[in-house]
């Protein structure tokens, strides 16, 4: 098969296996979010201050008979929760489930009152204590007399689990964040000195007479082979006066047992892209360094998450999360793979480097069904503390490997 059309099949495998790694994910995440399937609920778009505010429930057929209850908590924006406003009473519901009608009255004249949502629970006295299930709705805006809707119509409202509308992570604890820090720091410093030694001294050899035995060949699979010139090879020049730029691989064909690749000048070119591979290293370690330091992981989930609040995106918000999270972890498992291809020297430091990136992009956008594991902590070190910190030792650690090589 030509290269051509190889790579062009490759790069269609692989954009295939992503979207259906993607795909997977997805399913995955979607599965193993908890559903409030035990009701739905109908209220208006709409609650007037100094009226009642009716709410529609329909239960599914249950275990076991209780009680179904129905307050109303309220807010002064879309982002703060003041607490319990008023209530709808408690009704006996039995197994078979049934549809129940509310009507809680909304208080006129409430300071700051701008918002009311549901809270729907069932237990078997009626009382908050004991209840074994319970939602709330979405946020429902209040308005006056003068402002409200002549004709109240119920629609389905949006439910969420208690405590499914995710506050965001802890505060990092400030220890294990600094630490991960001074490991970049440190291999940022370590990156900083390797790019220098790489460096030809005094600008490098002369490129127009170059020394025969500075050459070596680099085949497909960029594997390093020590190679002299000779005859047998076409470097692309027949008047004795070749001269590569810094960096330039110069095309070769290989006689027989050797496949074709390229030539690279070892005392500069190969140089030369060493000294950019440490560059770009040392950049990379930089910034993840002030993103542990000033915490801005932490910071930018923060603003998202009021952002999505304020702007009436907190449910629409869940799609994109699901979206970034598949994507993210779908190209990890792919770009582990093309890693395999990398030098054996390179592979520690690339695979640590990208688990980290794909750590702390999904902790980023923080998605509570897999917030309830990353939260998990011993003495205040969270599990995403924990592998992060691990992550930048193990770089460390490669980028010892690939200093070495």
């Amino acid at each position: 098969m030509p290269p051509e059309r190889a790579s062009r099949l490759r790069g269609r495998v692989g954009l295939i296996l992503f979207l259906a790694a993607a795909a997977v994910i997805w399913w995955g995440l979607d599965r193993a979010g908890q559903r409030a399937d035990w009701l739905r609920v109908e209220g208006p778009r709409h609650a007037v201050a100094g009226q009642p505010l009716p709410m529609r429930v329909h239960l599914a057929p249950l275990s076991e008979p209780g009680y179904l209850c129905a307050d109303l908590h309220w807010g002064t924006s879309r982002d703060t929760s003041m607490g319990y406003l008023a209530t709808g009473g408690a009704k006996s519901v039995g197994k078979g489930g049934g549809t129940f009608d509310f009507e809680i009255m909304v208080p006129p004249g409430k300071e700051g009152l701008r918002f009311v949502m549901g809270v729907i629970y069932l237990g078997r006295t009626g009382n908050w204590g004991d209840h074994k299930l319970a939602v709330s709705t979405e946020l429902i805006p209040v308005v006056g007399d003068t402002a409200a809707p002549k004709e109240t119509r119920l629609e389905p409202l949006r439910l969420q689990l208690p405590g499914g509308g995710s506050q965001g992570h802890s505060r990092p604890a400030a220890i294990p964040r600094l630490l991960t820090c001074l490991l970049f720091l440190a291999a940022m410093i370590a990156a900083w000195g390797a790019s220098q030694s790489t460096k030809a001294p005094n600008g490098g050899p002369s490129l127009r007479t170059p020394d025969p035995t500075a050459w070596i060949g680099v085949d497909q699979g960029n594997n390093v082979i020590p190679l002299t010139p000779s005859p047998s090879m076409n470097l692309g020049s027949t008047d004795g006066t070749l001269s590569p730029s810094e960096g330039e691989r110069v095309p070769f064909r290989a006689g027989e047992g050797k496949s074709a690749g390229s030539l690279c000048f070892r005392e500069a070119g190969c140089l030369g892209l060493g000294t950019r591979w440490w560059q770009v290293l040392v950049v990379v370690f930089a910034l993840a360094c002030l993103w542990e330091l000033f915490g801005l992981e932490s910071w930018l989930g923060a603003r998202a998450r009021a952002m999505a609040r304020a702007e009436d995106l907190y449910y629409p918000r869940a799609v994109l999360q699901k979206v970034v999270i598949s994507m993210a972890v779908a190209g990890t498992f792919l770009l582990l793979l093309f890693i395999r291809r990398a030098r054996n020297s390179r592979r520690l430091l690339l695979i640590s480097l990208t688990v980290y990136f794909a750590i702390s992009a999904v902790n980023l956008v923080s998605l509570h069904t897999i917030d309830k594991v990353a939260d998990l902590s011993w003495h205040g070190l969270t599990l995403v503390q924990a592998l992060k910190l691990g992550c930048a030792a193990v770089i460390l650690e490669g980028l010892r490997r690939a200093r070495r090589a």
